[in-house]
């Protein structure tokens, strides 16, 4: 029988914020469609092994479905977009620098150029903003910033609706497009790449007028002054030296505190202005650039960085919607069989057996308690269990987990039971079932303790803290079924009464 061309539809890798949004928009979009049980074939059609997290499950799947490639397209589409919008913005910004600096520096024939007018033009409404922008990231929560705001805005917008058949480009591409605005806005990561955005801008701005100050004092002669009808003199030298101590501390070192107080220009009578020196147009010329590169340049270049990095470390652990409805239903026809073909088994606490048949020859002997890759608890360690036990210690890497396996097989009589303390809030990856096997195998059988329970409510979303135990109760029934009994118990050692 001939395989449908479907069947073998793999789409390429992507990095995991793409493989993410590919996976919610696919959906969302076979959701809307009714055609759910799509997930599952996808799933049948893999080769690779069934993925303990649901976010593994749920993009490894997402790869291999026929929407797969339509939307890949338009993530491609989405992504060459949102680079040409900010590559326009930045030069525009940049044009904005250059003419603003330009259009400062031409002053009137015979009247010098304002320098505090100039600055404050240039660096005054840029700073204000990045005040506020900085109040706002600093107040936590990213609805209430530029960015927040800017990504609501995005993000409302209706569901694509009708048939989505004949034109799954542009279908792919609608819920590709409100997908990735309600990722953005629902998390910071769209306020940090609403600020990498600006805050290039501004450097763009800042250093495009950088250039043209520097340019256009290389080949004119410019005079410098500063005009006042309310302000007193004293006041003006307060102000100029305020803003030449940064600069003054980067290299650029501003006119004195004389030569500023003779630059006053009166335009009442604009003879009574003297002569400036070279010296003194230097200073000047020194001060205005000092001062944009260190209001303005070294400001930007610092937030361009830790924006960037920021908008990294939340794509690098970014995670589809879970609570959305059409994720929820995709999830749960990737349920793994193990998991989906039975509900979880009750939990139930584990008394020792009488029996040695399971353990070889050796009797039955007082309980052992090991805690594989767990925080010390509250409660200390080993865990007051009111009676005597063997402690085998925390097993946090290889080395300490054949010393303790070594040790289990050597006792004179086998621990009943083997208590195996593990954490919910880690995930129950291959590592941790293999190592919970091969203890299990030397005592004949173990009780897993899911311990971490509070941690983890409060960490994670209710149907995520589900998923958990379940991924843990699995894990129990899939690698202690063949030493005896499946026990899983839930105490929270951070919690014991």
């Amino acid at each position: 029988m001939q395989r449908d061309d479907r069947s073998i539809h793999t789409a390429r890798p992507l990095p995991r914020f793409e493989a993410a949004i590919r996976a919610e928009a696919a959906a969302e979009w076979l959701h809307h469609d009714r055609r759910d049980a799509a997930w599952a074939e996808a799933a049948e059609r893999s080769a690779a092994p069934v993925h303990d997290r649901p976010h593994d499950r749920l993009v490894a799947a997402a790869a291999l479905l026929p929407e797969a490639s339509p939307i890949d397209l338009a993530i491609t589409r989405t992504r060459h977009l949102a680079s040409g919008v900010a590559i326009v913005v930045v030069l525009l910004s940049a044009l904005g620098g250059g003419v603003a600096v330009a259009g400062a520096l031409s002053s009137e024939p015979g009247r010098p150029v304002n320098v505090f007018w100039l600055l404050g033009g240039v660096l005054g409404g840029q700073t204000l903003l990045l005040l506020g922008w900085l109040a706002l990231t600093l107040a936590g929560g990213e609805r209430w910033s530029i960015g927040g705001v800017v990504q609501q805005v995005v993000a409302w917008r209706r569901r694509p609706g009708g048939a989505t058949s004949e034109d799954p480009a542009r279908t792919a591409l609608r819920w590709v497009v409100q997908t990735r605005s309600a990722a953005l806005w629902r998390t910071p990561l769209g306020r940090w790449q609403v600020g990498a955005l600006s805050n290039q801008a501004w450097l763009a701005f800042n250093l495009a007028g950088l250039l043209a100050a520097t340019l256009l004092l290389s080949v004119r002669q410019v005079d410098f002054a500063w005009e006042t009808t309310i302000l007193s003199i004293p006041t003006y030298l307060t102000i100029a030296e305020t803003i030449g101590w940064l600069p003054g501390l980067l290299g650029f070192t501003g006119p004195d505190l004389a030569t500023i107080k003779a630059s006053r220009f009166d335009p009442a009578a604009p003879s009574t202005f003297p002569p400036q020196s070279d010296e003194v147009r230097a200073a000047w010329s020194r001060l205005l650039i000092g001062s944009v590169i260190a209001y303005g340049v070294l400001p930007r270049a610092a937030l361009v960085a830790l924006c960037w990095w920021r908008r990294r470390v939340w794509m690098l652990r970014f995670e589809p919607q879970w609570s959305a409805p059409a994720v929820v239903a995709a999830l749960r026809h990737l349920q793994p069989a193990a998991a989906a073909g039975a509900p979880s088994d009750p939990i139930e606490i584990a008394h020792p057996r009488e029996d040695a048949s399971d353990a070889g020859e050796r009797p039955a002997g007082p309980p052992a308690i090991a805690a594989i890759e767990i925080e010390t608890p509250r409660c200390g360690w080993p865990p007051p269990l009111g009676r005597v036990v063997e402690d085998l210690g925390r097993l946090d890497s290889g080395a300490a987990r054949q010393r303790a396996i070594e040790r289990v097989r050597t006792l004179p009589s086998r621990p009943d039971p083997l208590l195996l303390v593990v954490d919910l809030v880690a995930t129950p990856d291959r590592g941790l079932a293999v190592a919970i096997a091969r203890l299990a195998e030397a005592a004949g059988g173990a009780t897993l303790l899911l311990s971490g329970g509070e941690r983890l409510r409060r960490r994670e979303p209710p149907h995520r803290a589900a998923q958990r135990l379940d991924d843990w109760q699995r894990l129990a029934r899939e690698t202690l079924a063949a030493h005896g009994r499946v026990v899983s118990v839930e105490l929270d050692l951070d919690h014991l009464t």
